[in-house]
């Protein structure tokens, strides 16, 4: 371009080079690309949460739909085990864990085991609300199953046998089988029950056993092995003995 004049005011006005065109072009492009870019670096972002928004939601939604596993019942709380009860207890289902849990006191005789090869808990009749109940034992099999209960009560009044003929009333009541009785005026009084469970209960008040009244609760397997273990211990003793003759 060349020089003119407008109101005797000197204007100049040059030529752009022609390299500079080109410089503007690219930085065009250039933004043009990074504005691209942004845009899609945002779309990218906002779709990743939701994704993950959706999938958390997703995963609380499966959280609602699965149940909550109940609490396991205590063998006594539950209904679909029939043992037979004795003190709030179950024979073959109550475990050495579930009676020592419910026993306001007890004492694990750690240098005994029962016949059935368990453990053995001993109480002193105390939290069963039982009138003369003064002492208590639990024997458990190899598995810690409740396989044999023993009590001992006060006997009230010795004469009239007041006691033992209370705990046998309450024992029928529950429509076992009775298998022996003995009932002498002078003498050892019992009485034997069966369970539809084949179990054995036994109600003893001694002649000569300090005005006491024992009651038994055992399985079957229980008095075998019971049976068995005395056998075999007396006849180790009467093999002991024999040696000094």
């Amino acid at each position: 371009m060349g020089l003119f004049r407008i109101s005797h005011t000197r204007l100049f006005i040059f030529k752009w080079p022609q390299h500079f065109n080109g410089l503007v072009w690219v930085f065009s492009l250039m933004y043009k690309i990074y504005l691209t870019a942004f845009l899609c670096s945002t779309a990218i972002v906002f779709s990743g949460c939701s994704d993950t928004t959706e999938a958390k939601a997703n995963n609380a939604a499966v959280e609602q739909k699965v149940p909550k596993q109940p609490e396991k019942l205590a063998p006594e709380d539950d209904k679909n085990l029939t043992g037979t009860p004795v003190l709030g207890f179950k024979l073959r289902d109550s475990t050495f864990d579930s009676v020592k849990k419910r026993l306001t006191d007890y004492q694990v005789d750690a240098n005994n085991v029962s016949y059935a090869g368990g453990p053995l808990l001993e109480n002193d009749g105390s939290g069963f609300n039982i009138d003369g109940l003064v002492g208590t034992q639990f024997g458990f099999d190899e598995n810690e199953k409740l396989v044999y209960v023993w009590m001992v009560l006060n006997e009230n009044n010795h004469m009239s046998h007041e006691t033992y003929k209370k705990i046998v009333s309450y024992i029928k009541k529950n429509n076992y089988k009775i298998v022996r009785e003995k009932a002498p005026f002078v003498g050892d009084r019992e009485t034997e029950f069966v369970t539809p469970n084949n179990e054995t209960i036994l109600v003893r008040s001694p002649h000569m056993g300090g005005f006491k009244v024992q009651v038994e609760y055992l399985t079957h397997e229980f008095s075998q092995q019971r049976s068995q273990s005395q056998a075999a211990q007396k006849q180790q003793k009467n093999t002991a003995e024999s040696a000094n003759f």
